[in-house]
């Protein structure tokens, strides 16, 4: 840098005074005497100048030395990348020796020494690369994609369909960094983000970017860092040219085998439709029948897998008190066969359930004012209904009961009584033709509700059940044959409603139990133990909360002996840990929050569970699906809605998809199919 100089102008014009010319001495010697007080004030800031130079040529001389030095590091390492070679797997490369991967042409140094078969932009144990690659380059896709350690650092992806993906490369081929990708979705369909065997890891929202990075190298699987990525996407759809008048609970999805599932829905008139995953193609929609009599708001038809590409399809119907029918399967293609007519009881009946026992099922359902069972055989594709027992309760059930499966040849029908009984009664079934055995009756007095059934590891039933008193009690059922016993504990002196409490098996004889109770601050958990065949209970452990519990839910993610439960008053949501290893609960807050701003990753998992659907809350669990990255979540009461243009719900149970994270909704009161996927 030039500095600027001040020049001396103070003796500029004047003559030097000379005593050899006395005549002009005197006056020259005024003059010259005038300007020495501002020739000193120049001289003075010339000084300063000079100072100010002289330090900065010190500095530049300094920082000279510095730039020699990197000069010669920076020198040193384009040496050893001009001298290195194409890597060659019979070298015995020394440590810190630099060789150029022949797959990426990017240059590496050995970290030990020694010898190895494997490219070193595909070795991360032994190579690193000397100059890291990461954020170099770009590309664009509009269909699935699968990167590599030498793939552009920014990705932009055009889905055209929903269950579309990007593959993370083999995480051991690549250098441990943030920022080792920029995924953009440009389009408008959910895209998936899958590790290096498949595994989806997170989701990219339409319009949205996810900012990769990895944490570790050591598999090849890999620790990915995803940030921006949602929890619950969107992977297969299909738009519904009819739309029945049905509600969103309204469907069972049969899986077929690994890729295909079979998806039955509707309301008077039933539809069916293949989907394969595999190809995510859709078959085309088959009308299966006509005279339903009606899945709103009762959920009056079932499916199962019959045998191989053989679906069979139960319903209570209009004509006819109960009939099914089976639909043979090829490929995406569907073939109704004939509907069959069972007899008993009168028509537009409430179903309940349809279970298999060996090569048999059980139907359960009432017309209006009395149980029924039929038992249903299967010949090649034709359907038999076999006699229609009446149950030992002639009360119309109420939500909540159910059909439990027992053995091969025996069901055992639980039924919250409309009369306030609390019945569960065994029926053994051969062909078929169905047998009652006796009944096994509790009146706990006033209004029964049976709020929930839970199966155990051990193969009995726990089932949690109030009445005005004593209030709320779990019933442990064993069944033996065609008996049916039961022991039973008091939890509280309050009656439940079936969303203050929720709970979770965390061993094959441990129930954890969540609850609230009206006007109380509190949120309570106790551990329920089978001791064969007899039930007892903790005493209660509880935690603060901002007020009255109004809802309580037991999150998927439970595991083992650890539980996560939401627990929400009319405006907190408090995400609880509870460990239940010891004999009795403890119970860790997490995050307490605004019921309005709990976000998409605590409870998206409640899309789906892992346990019995019957376990989940009847009528009270809602998931919406994500939309256009607007995936802030609220929590209204026991209701968990994911906000976006027009919410889509699903009532519980919830229609299984190939696995536990999967699950099948219609959407807009049936406007679409969708199966959603929760990342792993």
């Amino acid at each position: 840098m030039a500095y600027p100089l001040t020049p001396v102008t103070a003796y500029e014009g004047l003559s030097i005074p000379d005593r050899s010319d006395p005549a002009t001495f005197p006056d020259r010697g005024d003059l010259w005497v005038a300007a020495e007080a501002a020739a000193q004030e120049q001289f003075n800031t010339l000084a300063g100048q000079v100072n100010t130079m002289a330090v900065a040529a010190e500095a530049a001389a300094s920082s000279a030395d510095e730039s020699e030095a990197a000069a010669e590091a920076y020198a040193a390492i384009a040496s050893a990348a001009a001298n290195a070679t194409i890597f060659n797997p019979a070298t015995n490369y020394a440590q810190g020796q630099a060789a150029i991967s022949g797959v990426n042409f990017q240059s590496y140094r050995r970290k030990t020494a020694g010898t190895s078969a494997t490219d070193p932009a595909n070795d991360g144990t032994n190579w690193e690369r000397t100059i890291v690659g990461v954020g170099v380059g770009g590309a664009l896709a509009s269909v699935n994609a699968v990167l590599t350690s030498s793939s552009g650092g920014s990705q932009t992806f055009t889905p055209t369909a929903p269950g579309q993906s990007v593959y993370l490369p083999n995480a051991m081929s690549m250098t441990k960094g943030a920022g080792v990708f920029n995924l953009h979705n440009a389009g408008e369909y959910d895209f998936a983000i899958r590790n290096f065997f498949g595994t989806i890891k997170g989701f990219i929202r339409p319009f949205s970017n996810v900012i990769v990075g990895l944490s570790d190298n050591s598999t090849s699987d890999g620790v990915w860092s995803l940030d921006g990525s949602q929890l619950l996407g969107i992977v297969g759809q299909r738009e519904l040219s009819t739309i029945p008048s049905n509600s969103s609970s309204s469907i069972v999805a049969v899986p077929l085998d690994a890729n295909r599932t079979c998806l039955i829905y509707g309301s008077t008139t039933l539809y069916a439709v293949v989907y394969d995953k595999s190809t995510q193609q859709w078959g085309g929609t088959t009308t299966i029948a006509t005279t339903v009599s009606g899945a709103s708001p009762n959920f009056n038809f079932r499916a199962l897998l019959a045998s191989t590409n053989l679906v069979l399809v139960a319903f209570t119907g209009t004509a006819q008190p109960t009939q099914g029918l089976t639909l043979s399967i090829s490929g995406t293609g569907i073939t109704p066969n004939a509907i069959a007519n069972g007899t008993g009881g009168s028509a537009s009946g409430v179903m309940l359930d349809l279970v298999q026992l060996g090569s048999s099922y059980a139907m359960a359902w009432n017309d209006g004012t009395t149980c029924r069972l039929n038992g249903i055989t299967v010949s090649g594709t034709t359907v038999a209904f076999g006699s229609t027992p009446t149950s030992a309760t002639t009360a119309s059930f109420q939500t909540g009961s159910t059909l439990l499966y027992a053995n091969s040849s025996t069901v055992a029908l639980l039924i919250g009584a409309a009369s306030g009984d609390l019945v569960a009664q065994c029926f053994t079934l051969s062909g078929a033709n169905l047998t009652p055995g006796t009944e096994n009756k509790v009146t706990p007095g006033g209004a029964t509700g049976l709020r929930k059934v839970q199966l155990m590891g051990s193969g009995r039933y726990a089932a949690l059940y109030t009445g005005a008193t004593p209030g709320s009690l779990v019933r442990l059922y064993t069944i033996s044959g065609a008996s049916i016993t039961a022991t039973e504990v008091n939890v509280s002196s309050e009656a439940f409603n079936s969303a203050q409490f929720d709970w979770f098996a965390t061993s094959s004889t441990k129930i954890l139990l969540g609850y609230g109770l009206t006007g109380d601050a509190n949120f309570y958990t106790r551990i329920l133990t089978d001791t064969s065949g007899t039930v007892s209970t903790s005493a209660a452990v509880s935690v603060a909360m901002t007020g009255a519990v109004t809802s309580v839910v037991a999150l998927p993610q439970s595991s083992g002996t650890t539980a996560k439960m939401l627990s929400n008053t009319a405006g907190t949501a408090q995400l609880n840990h509870i460990d239940a290893s010891g004999a009795s609960p403890s119970i860790t807050v997490k995050q307490r929050a605004p019921v309005a701003t709990f976000l998409d990753p605590i409870v998206a998992t409640t899309i789906r569970s892992a346990r019995d659907p019957r376990a989940l809350n009847n009528g009270t669990l809602a998931v919406a699906a994500p939309n256009n990255g607007r995936d802030r979540t609220t929590v209204i009461g026991e209701r968990f809605n994911i906000t976006r243009d027009a919410p889509m719900t699903l009532g519980a149970p919830s229609a299984s998809g190939q696995n536990s994270r999967e699950s099948w909704i219609t959407a807009f009161n049936g406007g679409a199919l969708q199966l959603l996927e929760m990342a792993a």
